[in-house]
């Protein structure tokens, strides 16, 4: 017979009911309310599994929470270098847009320099000191098809300066109430420094470069934060040295200097000796007062021996000095830059300024509607850039392709390898091709300009001395070859007349449509895996 379950004590007689809720009082009391067969707990193993379990759960938010962080940052990081590259191509848009023929006046120095994109890179290359060799063999860095050439080593970054003289209006930083309708316009990578207290009796600052590494070829200190190699008495980017700051440390500066016909409200004491002056490489003093810019800007520089102009075809003008002699290139000498000026300077330096700016690439081309262009340009159905810093392409199997690297390197190899391709190796233009027939006129031949003021190509004008005695092309040169100036003079002579007689100037027909920017960028906080790069083709004179 089965076992009877017993009766819950509400349900008993009065006796037995008093009994058992006496019992359960006896229980409770001891701090035991639940009868010894109902207590349970977790084994050891059920422990370990749910620690386990935690453990991963918490790794994998963790993931979570790291890839939310990282790509949150770089998205913002992306941002801010996207709205710096806004600002810096709307400064730039607006500075060409006045930049014309006949008033304006655009040198372009093409500088590939030898340096590491980043210090990692120059961590991971172990034998550049001794070899000499350095970033140019391609060090071992993540892959980065922008910047490689075709044998995955890194190309140079660019250290390229672009000097406009431009009738954009513009304010004064260190002369409050101070403008101007013409300006003088640097970009360029900034020297880097600090100010130091002057040891001179004057007192003041001076500025102090950066020290860099040891020179492999000398083995002495270098100091420039670019490395230099002179020609012509003139000072220009070296291709073998090291430079000694990695290019992500890089600055590109815009600086603005205002040209006034008359003095300004305080004139500066001492007076300004040119743009080369140190008050203005360090954004000290921003206005040059009582500028003849008819006379030194707009006028082809005349030999006084002679009445004829300098160097033909490109036509100096005054403003670039005696360029026979050293040194004339101050007059767009790089800006000296210190990232944290003491406070005594920090409300008169005034400097525009692109943060971690890796490559500053400036590339030109003819404008097809000019008079010496004369539609030469209009069957080729493309657009050939000038790279004034081309140095050639090792890795081109076609040994006779004219942008294979050569010495000396080729700035309208483009241009020379159209026309290559059309002759269809003959050396010779078809009669019947007329495309192939005005590259190759536009490109080599003499009789192209004749109007008086000096007939000349572009292998004349762009490319080196040739066999010309008339074109003299060491001041542009480092080595007397390359030509890695260009100068865009506003005016040239429109004849040639006999000595002491009077030069009528006529707008240059030899100046750049459009220009091509590319540049680098890595945003401040090195969020982004590699630099930024943004190409811009801005039209120049609107």
């Amino acid at each position: 017979m089965p076992a009877q379950t017993p009766l819950p004590c509400r349900e008993r007689g009065r006796g037995e009911g008093r009994a058992c809720r006496a019992a359960h009082a006896r229980i409770l009391s001891r701090g035991n309310p639940f009868p010894p067969t109902s207590l349970t707990a977790f084994s050891l193993a059920e422990l370990i599994i749910s620690i386990g379990i935690l453990i991963l759960m918490m790794a994998l938010a963790g993931q979570v929470f790291n890839l939310t962080v990282q790509s949150t940052g770089q998205a913002t990081a992306l941002t801010e270098v996207m709205q710096e590259l806004r600002v810096f191509e709307q400064t730039l848009r607006e500075d060409l847009r006045s930049a014309r023929p006949g008033n304006s006046l655009i040198v372009i120095q093409g500088n590939p320099v030898n340096a590491y994109w980043t210090a990692g890179g120059r961590d991971a290359d172990g034998d550049a000191t001794s070899s000499g060799e350095g970033p140019r063999t391609g060090y071992p860095h993540p892959a980065d098809p922008e910047r490689e050439d075709l044998a995955g080593h890194l190309v140079p970054p660019r250290a390229d300066i672009l000097m406009i003289f431009t009738g954009r209006r513009g304010s004064s930083f260190a002369e409050p109430g101070v403008s101007s309708n013409v300006q003088q316009v640097v970009y360029a990578h900034a020297e880097l420094g600090q100010y130091v207290p002057s040891a001179s009796p004057g007192g003041g600052f001076d500025f102090q470069p950066r020290k860099g590494a040891i020179d492999s070829a000398t083995g002495k200190l270098d100091d420039p934060m670019f490395p230099t190699e002179s020609a012509s008495g003139a000072d220009y980017a070296s291709v073998t040295k090291i430079a000694h700051v990695p290019a992500d440390e890089w600055h590109l500066a815009r600086r603005s200097v205002l040209l006034l016909p008359a003095d300004p409200p305080t004139p500066p004491n001492p007076v300004l000796t040119g743009f080369g002056d140190p008050r203005i490489l360090r954004g000290e003093i921003d206005v040059v007062s009582s500028f003849p810019y008819e006379q030194m800007v707009l006028r082809p520089q005349i030999d006084p021996a002679t009445g004829q102009p300098r160097f033909p075809p490109w036509f100096p003008p005054l403003v670039l000095g005696d360029v026979s002699k050293a040194p004339w290139l101050t007059v767009f000498a790089r800006s000296l830059l210190d990232l944290t000026p003491p406070p005594v300077l920090a409300s008169r330096l005034g400097h525009y300024m692109l943060p971690r700016c890796a490559s500053f690439k400036v590339e030109w081309a003819l404008n097809p509607r000019s008079e010496y262009v004369a539609g030469r340009l209009d069957g080729a159905n493309e657009v050939f850039w000038f790279d004034p810093g081309w140095t050639g392409d090792a890795t081109l199997e076609d040994s006779n392709d004219p942008c294979k690297k050569t010495d000396p390197p080729d700035p309208l190899c483009q241009l020379a390898r159209k026309v290559r391709d059309l002759q269809k190796g003959s050396g010779l233009c078809a009669p019947n091709d007329p495309v192939c027939q005005d590259l190759d006129n536009l490109l080599n031949q003499k009789a192209l300009h004749g109007d008086g003021g000096g007939a000349y190509s572009l292998s004349d004008r762009f490319r080196g001395a040739g066999s010309d005695p008339n074109v003299v092309w060491a001041p542009l040169a480092p080595d007397g070859q390359r030509p890695n100036l260009v100068v865009f003079t506003a005016t040239r002579p429109s004849q040639l007349s006999a000595a002491g007689a009077e030069q009528e100037p006529i707008n240059n027909d030899v100046f750049p449509g459009s220009l091509r920017v590319t540049v680098d960028v890595f945003d401040k906080d090195r969020r982004l895996d590699r630099p930024i790069r943004h190409v811009m083709v801005i039209p120049v004179g609107g």
